[in-house]
């Protein structure tokens, strides 16, 4: 596996395969050389290859949650939103307990679906969060309750965020909440903050749709 390290940082991605195929034969429960051999395929972007290994790895360590995240955020990135749930869902059954997956399951969840079914489950998933002072997690449950139609609910989780944390989702976030809510002069200044950002993020053209009509 340091092999595999060291091969990475030189590019030298053919002796990294090489130093990952007998780290895996080693011990091929370890998590870690998973990890590294499919960041070497990234390197190349070779992302199918990599999604295989991380696929490999998750059933090989009967479900290390390094791996699981890593795959789910991969398919997200990639635009396989339905793979990223399934990826989230696979970790909450073997991590029942976990507010991150929890809480990553209910964004997803929120951002990319759109039915009764699977808000009301988002819903269900933030309810063990509500007393969290995690910004993350509070985006999160403001971020549900919008989407399920509560928006004066919504607000106030999503201004505890954005006094904590300033990423540009949550400013979009809030500005939509605020938006809908009838407040255009207090949406206006979080839809900008959001789109003069760098920072991609699912919602911008909505953020830049919805500054046009309050006339930013």
């Amino acid at each position: 596996n340091l092999l595999v390290e060291i091969y990475l940082s030189q590019k030298q991605l053919e002796n990294a395969s090489k130093s990952f195929a007998a780290a895996q034969q080693a011990l091929p429960e370890w998590s870690i050389p998973y990890r590294n051999q499919a960041l070497s395929y990234l390197q190349g972007n070779q992302l199918d290859a990599a999604i295989k290994v991380y696929q490999h790895g998750y059933a090989q360590t009967k479900g290390d949650p390094s791996l699981g995240y890593a795959l789910a955020s991969l398919y997200e990135q990639i635009n396989r939103s339905d793979d990223a749930i399934k990826q989230f869902e696979s970790l909450l059954e073997k991590s029942p307990g976990s507010d991150m997956v929890r809480n990553n399951l209910a964004m997803m969840l929120a951002t990319y679906r759109t039915d009764a079914n699977s808000l009301d489950k988002a819903k269900q998933l933030i309810e063990p969060l509500r007393k969290t002072t995690d910004p993350n997690y509070q985006d999160t449950i403001g971020w549900v309750l919008y989407k399920k139609g509560e928006v004066k609910e919504a607000i106030p989780y999503l201004q505890k965020a954005a006094e904590k944390a300033t990423t540009p989702v949550i400013h979009y976030h809030l500005g939509m909440a605020l938006y809908s809510s009838g407040d255009k002069p207090a949406a206006k200044p979080h839809l900008e903050a959001a789109i003069k950002s760098t920072q991609p993020f699912k919602g911008i053209e909505e953020a830049k749709e919805t500054l046009k009509q309050i006339g930013g």
